[in-house]
C-alpha cells in the first residue's frame, strides 16, 4: 500500500497492483472524476458478482510532490472487499509500466530506479516478463505481469506474478499443475483452504520446505483455483513476493527477485 495524492490535496491509500490491467478509484470517489464515459465488464479474478464497473477520464495523481503517468481511463468499483486493507485505489499497469520500481518489503519502502541505468549486480535472479500494450489493456480483463519459468519442476509455464493477491498463499495454480506438486513434493497439511470472495472454496497444502529456482523455502503455501485464460497456469501471490526484494523494470522487461528470507514475512494472512 502506498500513499497517493489527488489534485485537490487530499491523500488517499492506493493497493500496488502488479496483476491489474488498469488504475481503479473506489465508488466513493466518483464526485471527483467528472462525467461518467463509458462500463466495462467486472475485472476481478475472485468475484463474479462485483457487475459493470464505470470508466471515468484520469485524474492526476501524485506520489510525493511527482505526477504519475498513467494512463487515459480509470474505473470505479467497490474496493471494501480488498482483505481488511482501508483502500481508495489500486494503482494499475497502466501507471507502473512505465517506471522501474522496487518494493523492499523489509524496509517497508517503494523505490523508483532509472530502469537504463540498473545495478542488477546485487538485484538476485532475472525473470524476462511480459505485459500487455495500451490497446489490449482496453478491450481484456487479463492479468498483466507474466513471466515464465519452471517454478514447480513441471517444465516452464506461464505465471502471473500478482502483488494485489494478500492472500494466504504463496501461490494459487492450476487443478493440474496443483496436483503435480502434491505428487511430487511432500505436504506437511492438505487441509487448508481459502474462501475467495464470490463464494467459492479454494482448497491448499501448505509445505515445509520447497527448492524454487535454486532457493529454499519454508511454509510455502499453495491453494488451487480455475484461471481463465488457460495459458495461465497459476498467480505467484504477496506472500511469496514479500519473502524478496523484489525489482520490476518494466521498461526493460525484467523482474528480478533477491530472496530475503525463507520464510513468510511477518504478518502475513494465515488459512483457515
Amino acid at each position: 500500500m502506498v500513499r497517493l495524492r489527488l489534485e485537490d490535496g487530499e491523500e488517499l491509500p492506493f493497493n500496488v497492483d502488479t496483476g491489474s490491467a488498469l488504475t481503479m478509484l473506489d465508488k466513493s470517489l466518483e464526485p471527483k472524476l467528472g462525467r461518467r464515459i463509458g462500463e466495462r465488464p467486472n475485472l476481478f479474478l475472485f468475484d463474479s458478482t462485483a457487475g459493470t464497473h464505470g470508466i471515468y477520464r484520469a485524474p492526476k495523481l501524485y506520489i510525493g510532490n511527482t505526477q504519475l503517468l498513467t494512463g487515459p481511463r480509470v474505473v470505479t468499483a467497490e474496493l471494501h472487499f480488498l482483505s481488511g486493507q482501508p483502500c481508495k485505489g489500486i494503482l494499475g499497469m497502466d501507471c507502473l509500466g512505465h517506471y522501474c520500481i522496487q518494493l523492499d518489503f523489509a524496509a517497508r519502502k517503494m523505490r523508483f530506479l532509472d530502469p537504463d541505468h540498473l545495478n542488477t549486480e546485487d538485484l538476485g535472479k532475472p525473470f524476462p516478463i511480459t505485459t500487455q500494450d495500451e490497446e489490449r489493456l482496453q478491450k481484456e480483463t487479463e492479468f498483466q505481469t507474466v513471466f515464465d519459468a519452471d517454478l514447480f519442476g513441471q517444465g516452464n509455464a506461464r505465471f502471473v506474478l500478482d502483488t494485489g493477491a494478500n492472500v494466504p498463499f504463496d501461490a494459487m495454480l492450476e487443478p493440474k499443475l496443483y496436483q503435480l506438486l502434491l505428487h511430487e513434493q511432500k505436504p506437511g497439511e492438505t487441509n487448508l483452504s481459502m474462501t475467495v470472495s464470490d463464494g467459492r472454496w479454494a482448497p491448499g497444502a501448505s509445505f515445509p520446505c520447497v527448492d524454487l529456482c535454486g532457493q529454499t523455502y519454508a511454509d510455502l503455501r499453495v491453494s488451487t483455483i480455475d484461471i481463465r485464460p488457460k495459458r495461465i497456469k497459476g498467480l505467484i501471490c504477496l506472500r511469496f513476493v514479500a519473502r524478496h526484494l523484489a525489482t520490476f523494470n518494466f521498461p526493460k522487461g525484467t523482474i528480478y527477485l533477491k530472496r530475503i528470507s525463507s520464510g513468510p514475512l511477518t504478518g502475513s494472512p494465515a488459512p483457515r
